[in-house]
């Protein structure tokens, strides 16, 4: 919390109960400012050690360098519900994170993890990642407009990444994207977020 307004708020309390300003108010907004930042710290730490999916979730990144989220949606979803996997952790170090669209996991886990490991600035719109994906085939970024189903990493850093959610977009096995002619959304539907 902002000392200054911590600050105000002890003046404006001792004001409401009739008490003398004190003279080293600007101290005891300092102090509770402080005691403030402790608090918020300790309780970080308690929710992580009570919430076994956050802690992993840190573990990971503490140890990988990142932790691949995995979205599966019901039975019952509609069909247009696709499963889709993306990074928490990359932000760290370069700034934005990664997704894969409708692939199974192993396979959107695996095409994420090599990929972290290639990319090492932040991208630009249709940058092709080569030795990814294998079978010679090359995949396209793009740079996520919609980011709301990312909600691991907002959780964990109470934000979006700075410089974005990227895609991975895969082609189909004749080598075309999704927002290209002829591309097989029947065998590979993948929207583009």
């Amino acid at each position: 919390m902002n000392e200054k307004i911590l600050t105000q708020a002890v003046l404006a309390n001792r004001r409401l109960r009739g008490l003398p300003a004190l003279s080293n108010a600007g101290s005891v907004g300092a102090d509770l400012a402080a005691a403030a930042a402790e608090f918020e710290a300790l309780l970080d730490d308690f929710v992580l050690a009570f919430d076994p999916v956050l802690s992993r979730v840190h573990g990971n990144i503490a140890e990988h360098g990142l932790h691949i989220t995995g979205v599966f949606p019901s039975e019952d979803a509609p069909p247009e519900c696709l499963d889709f996997s993306y990074t928490t952790g990359l932000s760290e170090g370069l700034g934005f994170e990664l997704a894969v669209a409708t692939l199974p996991f192993d396979i959107a886990g695996s095409i994420l993890n090599r990929s972290a490991k290639v990319l090492t600035a932040v991208p630009s719109e249709g940058d092709l990642l080569e030795d990814v994906l294998g079978g010679g085939f090359t995949a396209r970024l793009h740079r996520c407009s919609d980011t709301s189903r990312f909600a691991m990493t907002r959780q964990i850093y109470g934000s979006d990444p700075e410089h974005g959610v990227w895609q991975i977009v895969v082609p189909d096995s004749a080598g075309r994207f999704p927002d290209e002619p002829g591309y097989n959304h029947a065998g590979l539907p993948q929207p583009l977020y």
